[in-house]
């Protein structure tokens, strides 16, 4: 027992001096995050949104889903930092998606991505209610003591739900 508790013991001395001889590094081949921000939006104008490339960007592409449930791809030539996108629609939720690449025309190591979701503005309407008119002691009638309004919105869809 004496002669397998002592070999015992100088395998594990021997692979404790040999553990940091035998790891080696390892790294995650993960595309950079990107924070996306909103710059503007106006329904004439568009949205535009912006980004900060980071180091060796030679393109990137933009990817959302559009109300009819196509995927629309925007390819960006150039290390750009920002970009209008037109014709969104209201009660609807876009799902902008960046991807950066290390080459020109959208190719080369993805070394970026980004993911915003937009809603452009949500539909509301309004109806007054009927009110009733009350007698007042002493003569005469008053109405909208009870002031009432029949509020309904249209409920936002997401893009991907109708893929």
């Amino acid at each position: 027992m004496k002669k397998y508790g002592r070999v015992l013991s100088i395998f594990i001395v021997i692979e404790l001096l040999l553990l940091p001889l035998l790891q080696a590094d390892v790294f995650a081949a993960a595309a950079l995050p990107i924070d996306i921000s909103v710059v503007n939006y106006t329904p004439e104008e568009g949205l535009t949104i912006s980004w900060k490339n980071p180091a060796g960007a030679q393109s990137g592409r933009i990817t959302y889903h559009k109300p009819n449930g196509s995927l629309e791809t925007v390819e960006l030539a150039t290390a750009v930092t920002s970009y209008t996108l037109t014709g969104l629609q209201n009660d609807f939720i876009y799902d902008f998606s960046l991807e950066i690449f290390s080459e020109a025309g959208g190719t080369g190591e993805l070394i970026g991505k980004g993911f915003l979701f937009f809603l452009p503005r949500i539909s509301f309407y309004v109806d007054r209610v009927a009110q009733t008119k009350s007698a007042i002691p002493g003569g005469g009638f008053e109405i909208g003591h009870e002031p009432r309004l029949k509020l309904r919105w249209v409920m936002p869809k997401y893009g991907m739900a109708a893929v």
